[in-house]
């Protein structure tokens, strides 16, 4: 984990020098933010069942072509890490009371996007930016919890129901998912002053699973994030 971590940092370092005689227009930064994901097809019509809400954190590193003060292309190399994952949950009730079956899926992961995009400037101190490009994401822990409650109907009048957990039960599967993965990301972000707000989408291209094929295992998730611009 702390090998891949480290060729992930130099990776952004040599973007950075890479550019650095070409350009001076060099910023790098912090950014936070959530997800909301979901593994296999989007939940129709609005529903939230199967979607999982994460954390994506970490820095980048903004190489642009050109003046900072004009508008024009620029790359990104990131360093996050970042939860995802899906949680379904089915009730079914019955003459005895309601039952409650939650299945949670959730991926911890090291990730590396490399980022190509194009900047607006809408002011001296403020940007409109839109991107895409690579994810390549190593699986650091990947764990599914299984769990059942059941709410008994009062057995006497004016007796309130009885909730019970039972067979809740957690299981570290990551010698079940590969080790790595590939997605894809497209966005659009703001910059105003050294604050940045980013809203992402991301499919991973890669199914999670060993053996695993077809559409079901490939996670997909929408980001909302906020940065601040060190410099």
């Amino acid at each position: 984990m702390k090998k891949n971590s480290f060729y992930c940092i130099l990776v952004c370092i040599l973007f950075a020098n890479i550019f650095e005689t070409q350009s001076q227009n060099i910023q790098m930064g912090v950014r936070v933010g959530m997800n909301a994901s979901w593994i296999g097809a989007a939940p129709e019509n609005g529903s939230t069942n199967g979607v999982n809400l994460g954390f994506t954190g970490g820095a980048w590193v903004r190489i642009g072509f050109g003046e900072k003060d004009e508008s024009g292309i620029y790359v990104q190399p990131e360093l996050l890490y970042s939860t995802f994952g899906s949680k379904y949950i089915l009730t079914s009730t019955s003459a005895f009371g309601t039952t409650e079956r939650k299945s949670v899926v959730n991926f911890s992961n090291f990730e590396l996007p490399i980022l190509a995009g194009y900047k607006i400037m809408l002011g001296e101190t403020s940007e409109l930016r839109f991107y895409g490009g690579p994810v390549f994401g190593k699986t650091n822990l990947a764990k599914q919890i299984e769990s059942i409650t059941v709410i008994t109907n009062a057995i006497t009048p004016n007796t309130p129901p009885t909730q019970t957990s039972k067979n809740s039960d957690e299981i570290n599967i990551t010698d079940q998912v590969k080790g790595a993965y590939t997605a894809g990301l497209v966005g659009v972000g703001v910059n105003i002053n050294k604050i940045t707000i980013d809203f992402r989408f991301q499919k991973v291209f890669t199914n999670m699973y060993q053996n695993s094929t077809g559409q079901e295992n490939r996670p997909a998730m929408i980001q909302l994030g906020v940065g601040y611009r060190i410099f």
